[in-house]
């Protein structure tokens, strides 16, 4: 084990803001690959890319959040581009795609986030509560997981 693999990736000035919001699901330091196809952007280009590495996965009562060396996604329930992601699970991971043009209209191609954590499927089902009451007219909120 790397020596520092414990540390809690969420960078300390975001940590009471997120805090603030009402941490759901909080893996501050979790085994994650980063796909990358198709993807081009201004200086780069990667026709498929695979990188292994550690990142935190953050859900509040707001956003959904993944962090690699600062903030890699993150975006708001009430975002209408959050309907464009494809969250799915794998066995023992949460799965989070998107056209990189969504967030940044000089990209294209694909990226896809897999995050493994415990129980991704009752993370995901959180998510997508949260999503539906953060829609316009929606009074519900969710319970926690």
């Amino acid at each position: 084990m790397w020596p520092f693999s414990r540390r809690d990736l969420v960078p300390r000035d975001l940590t009471d803001g997120l805090e603030a919001e009402g941490v759901v699901v909080r893996h501050g330091n979790v085994s994650t690959t980063l796909r990358f196809e198709n993807y081009r952007a201004p200086g780069r280009y990667s026709g498929l890319r695979k990188v292994r590495l550690r990142s935190a996965l953050v859900v509040t009562r707001e956003r959904l959040a993944v962090y690699v060396r600062g903030p890699f996604l993150d975006v708001s329930y009430a975002d209408p581009r959050f309907d464009q992601l494809d969250l799915r699970t794998t066995d023992d991971a949460l799965v989070v795609g998107w056209d990189p043009s969504l967030f940044d209209e000089r990209s294209s191609g694909r990226v896809d986030v897999t995050c493994r954590i415990p129980e991704p499927e009752r993370a995901l089902e959180w998510i997508r509560a949260r999503r539906r009451a953060a829609a316009p007219g929606a009074p519900d909120t969710p319970s926690e997981p």
